[in-house]
């Protein structure tokens, strides 16, 4: 069922606790209607999650903590996946091409010259 509790957003009512959830995809989540097989659920959207490691990580959505920081210029993740990403903007040139002995900054591009090698080196060129 449709109400409009939240401003600006349509937002969607439990049929079975009657909790007003944001997000018709998050009412599918909703604890009332995975339990018990999805037993971690987010307080301010009733959202659950499988695993204490996704229901730790969505906490940090509202939080707004930021626990990973970079030692080299001080700036906070919230995931430590996304500062690992961060710590190469700072490296000069981390990844090395055997094929065409080229460094490259980023892993994208690196990869295309790795691709890019071995198309010429099997085509025969």
């Amino acid at each position: 069922m449709s109400t409009t509790i939240f401003p600006s957003i349509e937002s969607w009512t439990c049929n079975i606790c009657g909790r007003v959830i944001p997000f018709l995809q998050y009412l599918t989540g909703h604890c009332c209607q995975q339990q018990p097989k999805l037993p971690h659920v987010c307080d301010l959207y009733g959202r659950a999650m499988k695993g204490v490691s996704h229901f730790k990580r969505h906490r940090l959505i509202h939080t707004g903590e930021r626990p990973h920081v970079c030692t080299h210029c001080g700036k906070a993740f919230p995931r430590k996946d996304t500062l690992h990403q961060h710590k190469k903007t700072h490296a000069e040139k981390p990844y090395y091409c055997k094929e065409c002995t080229e460094y490259f900054k980023k892993q994208t591009r690196f990869r295309e010259a790795q691709d890019s090698s071995r198309r010429r080196k099997n085509s025969g060129l």
